[in-house]
């Protein structure tokens, strides 16, 4: 028996075990789809992973729900100190930067809307229009006017000051009032209007900061980190339910093509499903070899 007949065993046999073993990893992943013959979907198509890809999907995000990221995970990364700082500084910067450079009229039109903020500008001019002409006109402005008008004449005294007494005064209060509250109500309403107008626009354009002051960081922080704590304690098994990464582990997966699928699986197992290929030739070679002593 020479070597080539020694060695035709083991070698046909390890040729073998590695064509099986690449045929079977391959059938993970390959076909992608389903192969059809009119009606009929051949065996073993798509592969087993695009097959069971829902299964796979399932199976991951319980896995990564429940053991990596739980809900007691969850709330521990929630409530520790450096996700309470994170957090904090985000918004406390997140404030500061909205009160130095955004506009009252920016800041309110990304709330309302540049439409729904003109409405409510013109409602504010109205209302306060409305507020300083009710007060004007109940503080009996003529009565106020011609008795000062009278107390200060008296004071600078002369020949005036002896014909001003107070039933002159009294006689001239009721028409000056009456003609004082007829101008406000029939055209100062307008005047008062166009300047609360005039006032609002040059408001809206200054930045928050210019108007209230500087920010105290420390105690906007101090504020900050209060309403985090609450809302954490309060409320932390509603967030980290909220946060269901059972089920956006499972979608993603879902909805990935199975290329990309495929990709990823051999990026973490390349190297382990090559060894399983290879091992198929070693296993037959050993099989062949086995063989010649029987």
């Amino acid at each position: 028996m020479n070597i080539i007949n020694i060695l035709s065993g083991p070698v046909i046999g390890g040729i073998i075990g590695y064509c099986t073993n690449y045929i079977a990893v391959k059938m993970l992943f390959r076909p992608l789809y389903p192969v059809k013959i009119g009606k009929y979907t051949l065996p073993f198509t798509p592969g087993i992973i695009p097959k069971r890809k829902p299964a796979l999907a399932h199976a991951i995000g319980q896995a990564v729900g429940n053991a990596l990221l739980s809900e007691d995970e969850l709330a521990k990364i929630l409530t520790s100190d450096g996700m309470r700082q994170t957090i904090s500084n985000g918004i406390v910067n997140g404030i500061q930067d909205v009160v130095t450079e955004s506009s009252i009229q920016e800041l309110a039109q990304s709330a309302l809307g540049e439409e729904g903020y003109e409405d409510k500008k013109e409602l504010l001019v109205e209302m306060i229009t409305d507020k300083i002409t009710t007060g004007f006109l109940s503080m009996d402005a003529g009565n106020i006017i011609a008795t000062e008008g009278a107390a200060a004449l008296k004071q600078k005294g002369g020949m005036l000051a002896m014909f001003v007494n107070d039933d002159l005064i009294a006689s001239l209060a009721t028409p000056i009032g009456n003609k004082v509250d007829s101008y406000v109500q029939e055209g100062g309403r307008d005047k008062i209007e166009e300047y609360i107008t005039n006032e609002v626009n040059m408001l809206e354009v200054q930045s928050i900061n210019s108007i209230i002051g500087d920010v105290d960081s420390r105690k906007l922080e101090t504020l900050v980190n209060q309403l985090y704590n609450s809302m954490i304690e309060k409320h932390t098994k509603d967030i980290v339910s909220a946060f269901d990464v059972q089920g956006i582990v499972e979608e993603k997966i879902n909805t990935m093509d199975v290329k990309e699928l495929e990709t990823l699986i051999m990026s973490v197992m390349k190297n382990e499903l090559g060894m399983i290929v290879n091992l198929g030739a070693v296993i037959g070679f050993l099989l062949g070899l086995f063989n010649l002593f029987f």
